[in-house]
């Protein structure tokens, strides 16, 4: 059997017209021509409608399509814009108002704003066959979102061909199922590796060992220890579902005594039908993540020494870190109460997917092989049924097609390009399932040149996963929400 290898479309700008340039671009292009008309009226001799008019058409055309600082001019002024006005309003450094938040006259714990960049939420509780879920809901995103803990049964890089097939078909399936039957419209995969100590087992054991059993018992698990591959490295695998928030869902959740009960009742049934469907990928529940453990989550994706485990006084209050502060345009310092010591965080986005074919495993240099680098890698995966991913993949193909072009010396990408688009419009009337999808990857580490270190190692093994990483700079104080179980960092076309 032949390996199965993957091709990626090209990521093409969503313009208002063709899918060359961004809206943005191609309303400044517009502006920009409407400008030299007026030039043109007004100004009353030649030579200075010629000037005038030249000179705005240079500086849109730099503005606009001109390579600068890996971006283009236009772009870096909306982000510098944003930059300066959080900077401006004070957003960028966040305390948290845990310690002053208390508690309604209830009991119910009051809300505690998050940083900037993450957006509004609100918890809510769901009660499953599997436990308890905390169901967030995001009122400016409009969706809810759940997070889950799961596992492969099977460990991937030891499956022969056949069985790598049958794996590859069954997630397939799982996709496939999740966007026709469900309501769940996005589901995040969430890689977070912290490295660990590998001698600790060694220590302990030495620690605990009872010195008066037999020589020839503490011998033979001596030999045992070091025959056993102990993991320097602690990886968690999570998976964050969203569900769009519609009329029907909100009618379905009138019928309960309140709507914070159907909304959790109405989420945590499509958190039970997706769980089932896990085995069919051979995947495996973990656990659900109820409220204590979803804030433990998300505090220690700010505080890497603190164990996702240790779930003592967590809440949506204690969630959040003591500070974050966002004003250095190179990263994100955070600091927590038990920890005076700041981390330091920086984010990038997997700018282009693979141009060639890859194998199943391309991103493995960036997942497995990277040594004592603190990382949480997310992959956003919007999912469509198959009638509608068919008609957006077949109006890429017309897209691809009418802008070749049509010279004696084309392009080879661009004729790599129509064919990859060609192969996603023949896979998906195979029945396939329709899913696009972008990454994201935060790193972490105790200085500035420990970051830059680590920076400089992610974007080696990016790079050797046939990727192009580009770092949010300027843009970390909201790009780093991305890596956290939100389920965000990708435009919504539902």
């Amino acid at each position: 059997m032949m390996t199965r290898t993957f091709t990626f479309p090209r990521s093409r700008p969503r313009g208002l017209i063709g899918h060359r340039l961004e809206a943005q671009e191609q309303a400044f292009l517009l502006g920009a021509g409407a400008l030299v008309l007026v030039l043109l009226w007004t100004v009353p001799t030649w030579p200075l409608k010629l000037l005038g008019g030249a000179g705005v058409g240079v500086f849109t055309a730099w503005a606009a399509l001109a390579p600068y600082k890996g971006r283009t001019w236009l772009r870096w002024r909306e982000i510098r814009r944003t930059y300066r006005r959080a900077l401006r309003g004070g957003d960028l450094l966040y305390v948290s108002r845990a310690p002053r938040a208390g508690r309604s006259s209830a009991g119910r714990l009051r809300p505690v704003p998050p940083p900037a960049g993450v957006p509004p939420l609100e918890w809510l509780t769901a009660s499953t066959a599997f436990g308890e879920v905390a169901v967030l809901m995001q009122p400016t995103e409009r969706v809810f979102t759940a997070t889950l803990e799961v596992e492969a049964d099977r460990d991937f890089g030891g499956l022969d061909e056949p069985e790598r097939e049958s794996l590859i078909v069954a997630f397939e399936h799982l996709l496939r199922s999740t966007a026709e039957a469900s309501r769940i419209r996005r589901l995040a995969w969430m890689l977070r590796v912290v490295p660990t100590d590998p001698t600790a087992h060694a220590r302990d054991s030495v620690a605990r060992r009872d010195w008066d059993a037999p020589a020839w018992l503490r011998d033979s698990y001596d030999r045992l220890q070091q025959q056993v591959a102990i993991s320097a490295e602690d990886r968690r695998l999570f998976v964050t579902l969203s569900v769009p928030y519609t009329q029907a869902l909100v009618a379905e959740a009138r019928a309960y005594s309140s709507l914070a009960e159907g909304f959790g009742r109405v989420v945590g049934a499509e958190v039970e039908t997706f769980v089932r469907t896990l085995p069919l990928a051979q995947l495996r529940l973990v656990r659900t993540l109820d409220e204590a453990t979803l804030a433990s989550l998300i505090h220690s994706l700010y505080d890497p020494t603190h164990q996702i485990d240790d779930t003592v006084g967590a809440n949506r209050q204690s969630a959040w870190p003591a500070e974050v502060d966002g004003r250095d345009p190179r990263f994100v310092k955070t600091r927590t109460w038990s920890n005076p010591d700041p981390w330091y965080s920086a984010t990038a986005w997997f700018k282009e997917l693979p141009v060639v074919s890859v194998r199943v495993n391309f991103l493995a240099p960036l997942l497995l092989w990277i040594d004592d680098a603190i990382r949480t890698v997310t992959v956003v995966m919007d999912l469509a049924d198959s009638e509608r991913a068919l008609s957006r993949a077949m109006g890429d193909l017309s897209n691809e097609i009418g802008q070749a072009d049509g010279g004696p010396v084309q392009n080879p990408k661009d004729k790599q390009a129509r064919a990859r688009a060609a192969q996603t419009v023949e896979e998906l009337g195979e029945g396939y399932a329709g899913v696009t999808l972008t990454g994201w990857v935060t790193v972490s580490a105790r200085g500035e040149k420990e970051l830059a270190k680590a920076q400089d190692v992610v974007r080696g093994a990016i790079v050797k996963s046939r990727m192009r990483p580009e770092w949010c700079d300027r843009e970390h104080w909201r790009a780093f929400a991305n890596t956290l179980p939100l389920a965000t960092g990708l435009l919504r076309e539902w």
